[in-house]
């Protein structure tokens, strides 16, 4: 049987995790599966209050504590390599699954589904994800490599706050429209499974496959972008991302980062988009793959 670990990340948001872990439960055969919560907020209240949580889960769960808020990817390579190696007590996961934990399992028989895919043939796999606000599936969050304009678009995006709330505002209007002709003759494509560019990042399963080809979770920008750059890693290794919508989940978005776009929010963002640019998305940082 397929190892598969589990690794979330928490922040003060312990309501999320318990309900997170709740659900975990309620999967079949969840004890042959292991949970790692990593907690980016340290102080004494909340080691006892997760620590309680992690017994309840009777030997399922594993917390794990950071000396500083490594966000979401930095948290999340704090106990990724260890899974995989080895000569480590716990290593040799066939699949590792990072996931918010905002995230709810919906069907009981999540992990038997998993169980049936090999990871010997798949990189990574981004399941179906059920936004409990919008109730449209979250994935595929990319479908091919990012064309020409819609680089134009995130340029422009990232080049000023008021640019970018003018085309959040521009999305909200069309949005409707999109989804009239989905119903009217242009059916919404997301049920079917297929090859695509990148996964959401709320919940991403890595196959072994993925790091022993040289992937890696890109943590050199604390938030945003792990999409574009888990995508672009893949596509360099010559790993497949797989959409499979068999494999569904649940994930209360914006529960705790709010639906409205914020200044520090951008800027963060920016961040995240200059790096996944500089790195690969730039047609110098392309051309620097091909060669290479």
């Amino acid at each position: 049987m397929a190892r598969v670990e589990i690794v979330t990340v928490s922040y003060k948001n312990h309501g999320d995790t318990k309900a997170f872990l709740e659900s975990f439960m309620s999967l079949r055969g969840y004890e042959a599966c292991h949970v790692t919560v990593v907690n980016n907020a340290v102080g004494s209240e909340d080691e006892s209050e997760l620590n309680r949580m992690a017994e309840f889960c009777a030997g399922s769960v594993t917390m794990v504590y950071s000396p500083e808020n490594l966000y979401y990817w930095g948290g999340a390579n704090l106990v990724v390599p260890p899974l995989l190696d080895s000569k480590g007590e716990r290593g040799n996961a066939d699949w590792v699954i990072v996931c918010n934990n905002d995230v709810l399992f919906n069907d009981p028989s999540f992990l038997e589904t998993l169980g049936t895919y090999d990871p010997s043939n798949h990189g990574v796999i981004a399941p179906s994800i059920i936004s409990l606000a919008t109730s449209r599936d979250q994935n595929p969050f990319l479908r091919k490599s990012p064309s020409f304009l819609n680089l134009i678009k995130w340029r422009l995006q990232y080049s000023s706050f008021h640019i970018a709330k003018m085309l959040l505002g521009l999305t909200w209007v069309l949005e409707p429209m999109r989804r009239l002709m989905r119903r009217d003759g242009h059916p919404d494509r997301t049920r079917k499974g297929e090859d695509i560019f990148a996964p959401h990042g709320a919940f991403v399963i890595f196959s072994r496959r993925y790091f022993e080809t040289g992937g890696r979770l890109d943590t050199r920008v604390p938030m945003y972008m792990e999409e574009i750059s888990t995508g672009a890693i893949a596509e360099q290794i010559g790993v497949p991302v797989r959409f499979c919508p068999e494999l569904q989940v649940q994930h209360r978005e914006h529960a705790t980062t709010g639906s409205e776009l914020t200044r520090i929010q951008w800027s963060r963002t920016k961040v995240g988009f200059d790096h996944v640019w500089r790195h690969y998305l730039s047609p110098r940082s392309r051309r620097q793959h091909r060669v290479s």
